[in-house]
């Protein structure tokens, strides 16, 4: 029963009657106003049930209820009026009627008398199937009315009651929606005699909170199904160490049902030095207040004798008291059998060395063997007059070391022993044996000196056979990786709750800002706006611990993609430039010059890693300044690594939680959570981001003056950047055996290049196929409509109408007819999404440029499905055979070898004449393409400057001018975006392609002798 604190002055200064009553109607406090009305003293009053007073005298005014900070109901204030009317029936109900919970009144025989608060007569329930209203219960018990257990435990309140106690009984009625769940107090009301006149029950509709603990229960069966699917079994012990929960798992690794085992010592069985070991790793872990891992125990069970790993936490509550322990425990006798195992082998082989049953060979200072062992024999296979006088490293002894480099003189362990004047331990061979089974090998030299001399006359050296060892090793891999597989099981079920959890969050956001867009009071918006704010909050730390078991579980794949290094740096800064300046920092970046502007690797993850870095520094600098730095750190033919660097003014780091900062969960300290937010996840992926790209990280901090937090990441360089060679000697392929179609129809080609569409039509010719050429678009239109086609190459990018167009327009006079004729896109985009374009304006198909022959041939196969043969071609002439050479002094880095080769083959039997006529072709279109780019680099024409590189690139590819190509990609992308700051640098770069590769094409075509 609650109890209501003394009125304050002013009620009792009040001229209106006030009476204060309990959450039963007792009454606790009368004003003097209400003395004066009612005429009885207010300590006659106090502890009297109000409906005795109201019997006899005034009736209900205002009744407001009054709640605890709890928010439970804890009394009611009445105000009373003055009238001669004294009737129960008008006054009573009218105040009953005001309270919030449901409120009955019982005579002494437990049947009901009265029905008040929010419990009306014309309010429905069921019982026996059928509906009824609540006066329709007046004059019943509950045992009418209600199932058995919830009649019981009435009866029991009931007669609690009847010997003047309050008491309480939980209990659930049947309405129309379904059950609802009460919890009701039961108290006497005692006459002027002091005798109890009937009983009173104030109930509480507790039906939220059972469908909570339903709810709850559900959660707890789904968690303890997931508990008991593991590896090991999870438990909990109090401070004596007794278990008070083990999963199911317990019963099989513990040889006991879990029942028995709760309330039972959980060392129990541990032996004594391991026990100790065991008590020492707790007792740290709770002076540190951190978890503790892998701590192996041997127990003994009813059945058997067992190795266990333990790894768990100490449980503390809000007021830093320890209050239990809480783990997992995996049995690991297996492993530890195996590991025994492998020490019993390792014993037997130095016993076998202590015997003299090791192989062992002696080597002079060439490598010949000059003496060896009978083991050494029986391990290698060969006497000792097969082996004399054979060098150590000869070949033909088929020897490997263990990373399968093949042994030479450089790295024979008994030749570095000779070299370095020092002992050579424990190097593993491979020697390949008759049976196709390898033999293992452990080798140890050491150098033999003869007195007074420094340098070794030979080398002893031991060896064993532990191809045994080496296949248990096999299998212990694969134990550990089972292992790994249980620790990614772990991160999947993480994962999958992040998401089960992230559905309900976004209907919560999604709510509360439509909540926000209703109209509300000041103090309704306010809590609206932490409602909002805390799920965005939620949502954040559940897409960190997403994120992490992605990594975690090795799901997290990384692209591969050519990217504009500058352009992400810029993003980043771009990204948190808004959020400096309202802080009144300055955020800035600096590139070396030596940093390639391209390359390839994932630009979405490093985004992701600089965006962390530099989120964290703005976020714990106050003032001065945050900076981003990269700059080379080293390079190689293919790949440059990279640094970047944060730094930042702002807090610092203590030295003691350097090491822990990109261990998940883990922040600065416990306030840094509280003052900034955060999951303490960010760090922890990103140091799981830069190892998955091949990276390294670490940081650097003083307390008070700011960090710098830096990774290192090697790149490969873009096909732009990579030298390809032209060779000296290089046979020309024999000419492939083309397919040959037999069909009706002719094929459509649409190429504005020149190059190209001589190349496709020379292909598709040499395939039986009967060839018609359009220049751009509005050929290719107008050649539908005129001619039936079995099939159409498009290309995308020309000028007056592009393949795009062409196709919707093609599309849709064929909608007309009825007839669909599959259209190829042959193109040279590579931006994502471009294939899902072509598909969407009509295309069927996809062929990227330059056309492969294999690629054309299974397009070909599946687009057009009519009979088909081989025409099997002659070998190239003998004078022929050898594709041009090219002087020394001249760059072989500017025309790839295989693609012009790839041309010849594709020819005519004269492959001068037509690699030639090509040659020429290509310089022609490509000097028109160069004077278009320079008129459009000089009036800043983005659009022309994208399309002139696409049509040189394409050509160029097809020619095996690929740095040119290549150049000419990136400056049309650049046109494409419209970002045309240097290109006028870009075009000096393209101009001296050009000019490098038709210097070399016109030597090609001016010597016709340098083809023969």
């Amino acid at each position: 029963m609650g109890v209501i604190e003394n009125p304050m002055t002013i009620i009792t200064n009040m001229k209106r009657a006030i009476i204060v009553c309990d959450e039963n109607m007792y009454i606790q406090f009368v004003n003097p106003a209400a003395e004066g009305l009612l005429g009885i003293k207010a300590s006659t009053l106090e502890g009297t049930h109000f409906y005795e007073v109201c019997q006899a005298s005034s009736t209900l005014d205002e009744i407001t209820p009054l709640y605890a900070d709890d928010s439970t109901l804890a009394g009611y204030i009445v105000e009373l009026k003055n009238t001669e009317s004294s009737c129960t029936t008008s006054r009573f109900p009218s105040l009953l009627k005001a309270i919030p919970d449901p409120i009955i009144t019982l005579d002494l025989e437990g049947r009901i008398t009265g029905l008040y608060g929010c419990w009306q007569y014309d309010t429905q329930i069921q019982w026996n199937g059928t509906q009824l209203l609540m006066n329709q219960i007046l004059g019943k018990t509950h045992r009418d009315i209600l199932g058995e257990e919830d009649a019981i435990a009435h009866e029991k309140a009931i007669a609690q009651a009847l010997i003047g106690e309050t008491a309480l009984c939980e209990w659930k009625m049947k309405v129309p929606e379904g059950f609802r769940y009460y919890l009701t107090s039961y108290s006497p009301v005692m006459d002027h005699d002091g005798n109890i006149s009937e009983l009173i029950g104030i109930g509480r509709d507790i039906t939220e909170q059972e469908e909570r603990k339903l709810q709850l229960e559900l959660e707890e069966q789904r968690f303890h199904s997931v508990i008991n699917s593991l590896d090991e079994y999870i438990w909990e012990v109090d401070l004596q160490g007794n278990f008070i929960y083990v999963s199911d798992r317990a019963e099989d690794i513990l040889g006991m049902p879990k029942e028995e085992l709760i309330g039972k010592d959980s060392t129990a069985g541990v032996e004594p030095a391991e026990l100790e070991k065991f008590r020492s790793t707790v007792r740290k872990a709770v002076q540190k207040k951190e978890p503790f891992f892998d701590v192996e125990i041997i127990r003994k069970t009813p059945s058997r004798r067992c190795w266990l790993s333990l790894s768990g936490i100490p449980v503390f509550d809000k007021k830093n008291r320890l209050v239990a322990y809480r783990g997992a425990t995996l049995d690991i006798t297996k492993q530890k059998q195996m590991e025994a195992t492998l020490r019993d082998s390792e014993e037997s082989y130095r016993s076998i060395i202590t015997s003299m049953a090791e192989g062992v060979i002696v080597t002079d200072r060439a490598g010949m063997i000059i003496k060896a062992n009978p083991t050494a024999e029986n391990i290698l296979g060969f006497s000792f007059d097969e082996i004399q006088g054979r060098s150590c490293f000869d070949p033909s002894w088929e020897m490997y070391l263990d990373d399968d480099s093949p042994v030479t003189r450089d790295n024979h362990p008994a030749m570095v022993t000779l070299q370095s004047r020092s002992a050579s331990r424990n190097v593993v061979m491979r020697k390949n044996t008759p049976t196709g089974e390898p033999l293992w090998i452990q080798h140890n030299s050491e150098p033999l000196f003869r007195i007074g001399s420094e340098e070794p006359y030979a080398v002893v050296s031991t060896f064993s056979d532990i191809s045994a060892r080496r296949n248990m090793e096999e299998e212990l891999k694969k134990a550990r990786q089972k292992a790994l597989e249980a620790s990614r099981t772990k991160s999947d079920f993480l994962a999958m709750m992040s998401h089960e959890i992230r559905t309900p969050m976004n209907g919560i956001m999604g709510m509360s800002t439509l909540l926000l867009d209703t109209a509300l009071n000041r103090q309704q918006r306010e809590y609206a706006h932490v409602i909002k704010d805390s799920s965005e909050v939620l949502l954040n730390v559940l897409n960190d611990i997403l994120d992490y078991s992605k990594v975690e579980a090795g799901k997290l794949v990384l692209e591969n993609l050519d990217f504009h290094l500058p352009g992400i740096v810029s993003n980043v800064i771009t990204l948190f430039q808004q959020k400096a300046l309202e802080k009144g920092i300055s955020l800035t970046s600096s590139i070396a010059s030596e940093v390639e502007a391209w390359v390839k690797g994932d630009p979405t993850r490093l985004q992701q890693v600089l965006t962390n870095l530099v989120s964290n520094a703005v976020k714990f600098t106050h003032s001065g300044q945050v900076t981003v730095r990269l700059w080379k750190e080293a390079t190689t033919p293919h790949q440059s690594r990279l640094r970047f660097e944060v730094t930042d003014t702002g807090i610092g780091i203590e030295n003691a939680m350097m090491e822990q900062i990109f261990q998940p969960f883990h922040q600065a300290d416990s306030s840094t959570s509280r003052k900034f937010g955060g999951t303490g996840l960010g760090l922890a992926i990103t140091g799981q981001l830069v190892k998955l790209m091949g990276g390294n990280i670490g940081a650097l901090s003083e307390p008070g003056k700011g960090s710098t937090f830096w990774f290192s990441i090697p790149f490969q360089r873009p096909l732009a950047q990579l030298s390809i060679g032209l060779g000296k000697d290089h046979p020309l392929p024999q000419k492939p055996d083309f397919p040959r179609w037999n069909i009706p129809l002719p094929v459509l080609l649409v190429e504005d290049s020149p190059v190209n569409q001589r190349l496709a039509i020379t292909i598709l010719t040499k395939m039986g196929l009967m060839v018609h050429g359009a220049n751009n678009g509005i050929e290719a239109v107008k050649a539908t409509a005129e001619t039936e086609y079995a099939i159409i190459f498009m290309d995308c990018q020309m000028p007056e109408m592009d393949g795009f167009e062409a196709t919707k327009i093609i599309r849709s006079q064929q909608a007309k007819t009825g007839r669909h004729v599959p259209i190829i896109a042959m193109t040279a985009l590579a931006m994502s999404g471009d294939r899902e374009r072509c598909l969407n304006v009509g295309m069927d198909d996809y062929l990227s440029k330059p056309v492969l022959m294999e690629q054309l041939i299974r397009l070909l196969d599946k687009w057009l499905p009519y009979e088909r043969s081989t025409v099997v071609q002659p070998p190239a002439n003998s004078h022929n055979n050898q594709f041009p050479a090219v002087s020394p002094e001249e760059d072989a880095t500017v025309i790839d070898l295989t693609v012009l080769k790839n041309i010849l083959a594709m020819g005519d039997d004269d492959h001068v004449e037509f690699l030639t006529l090509l040659l020429q072709i290509y310089l022609e279109d490509a000097q028109k393409l160069m004077t278009s780019l320079r008129q459009a680099v000089k009036i800043q024409d983005a659009t022309g400057i994208h399309k002139a590189c696409h049509a040189l690139k394409s050509s160029s590819a097809s020619i095996g001018a690929k740095d040119l190509a290549s150049l000419c990609a990136r400056v049309e992308q650049l046109g494409r975006t419209g970002e045309l700051e240097n290109m006028g640098l870009f075009f000096t770069q393209i101009e001296e392609k050009y000019t490098e590769a038709v210097s070399r094409l016109n030597r090609l075509v001016e010597c016709p002798d340098l083809l023969n």
